[in-house]
């Protein structure tokens, strides 16, 4: 008789409140403004009753978990214009390390199943701007409109205004140990084609005719070990379509594993202007596993 295949799963979700902390100019990346978190709002829930999540192994547990932000680790983090190549080391502008709960959001979690299983990012997993900033959006100037049209994504030739948001510079990685899977849950989204930011930072050093559409960016990090969200993301709850993926990692029978999750803000990125300051983002990670009995 064939084995079968069950899903479970377990959500995380994530509210950070960004504001102006400090004022600059456009700078390498594309700004040396930081944005000062006021609060993550993180809650957790399984699914099924088959997975359970805790911030240390002695506290795992299937009932929601919730974290206050306000002190501890967290009350000195701001969101700056960090890069990470691999999701592992992340780094300043200087190239040096950022670090974390300072830089970066950072949050350790710890896993464990009743049975062996591999985990995966399921399709309820979103980075949005539940709370955009439309004060702080950009203008070009007529010349620089012309000459910067609709190359990036997002026409920017009609009005000039850069309306971006601080969730399509988002990043996320999984760390299990020292191997890292990062998402850009809005690859496509945005000023996702050439890079807005760097041609923007020209503009503003020299004006309309220094303007440039980068045909290929020098700021753009190495390919990451997933890049989009269709190569991590399952679409529907089925065992076919979660295989497909990309696994995030696995857990054998009641073996607590930690599991790091770091947020940062892309400065790599075409959106990381000023622009996305004082912009909420929301992040919901659901995760599902699989579990396959033998022969399956």
């Amino acid at each position: 008789m064939k084995a079968t295949k069950r899903l479970i799963g377990a959500v995380v979700a994530l509210v950070a409140a960004l504001a102006v902390s400090v004022g600059a100019t456009f700078a390498w990346f594309t700004t040396q403004n930081t944005a000062k978190v006021n609060a993550f709002e993180v809650s957790v829930r399984d699914a099924t009753g088959n997975l359970s999540i805790g911030l240390s192994a002695e506290s795992l547990s299937q009932a929601p978990l919730t974290i206050d932000t306000s002190t501890g680790a967290y009350t000195n983090l701001k969101l700056k214009d960090v890069t990470s190549e691999d999701g592992v080391t992340i780094n300043d502008k200087e190239e040096s390390p950022a670090t974390a709960n300072t830089d970066y959001f950072k949050l350790e979690l710890y896993f464990m199943s009743t049975t062996a299983v591999k985990v995966y990012l399921a399709e309820g997993s979103q980075v949005v701007c539940s709370s955009p900033n439309a004060t702080n959006d950009l203008v070009l100037d007529t010349a620089a409109r012309a000459i910067a049209g609709s190359k990036y994504g997002q026409d920017v030739s009609t009005n000039g205004k850069l309306t971006t948001n601080a969730a399509n510079a988002a990043r996320v990685s999984f760390v299990d140990t020292a191997t890292g899977k990062i998402w850009e849950p809005n690859a496509n989204q945005g000023f996702h084609e050439k890079n807005l930011a760097e041609d923007y930072e020209k503009y503003i050093k020299g004006g309309a005719t220094s303007w440039s559409v980068t045909d290929e960016p020098t700021n753009v990090p190495a390919t990451p070990a997933i890049s989009s969200a269709d190569d991590l993301v399952a679409k529907t709850a089925t065992s076919k379509d979660v295989t497909t993926k990309t696994e995030l990692f696995s857990l054998e029978a009641n073996v607590a594993k930690k599991i790091t999750i770091n947020i940062w803000i892309e400065g790599k990125d075409g959106d990381c202007l000023n622009s996305i300051f004082a912009d909420k983002i929301a992040t919901t990670l659901e995760f599902v596993a699989i579990e396959a009995g033998a022969g399956a």
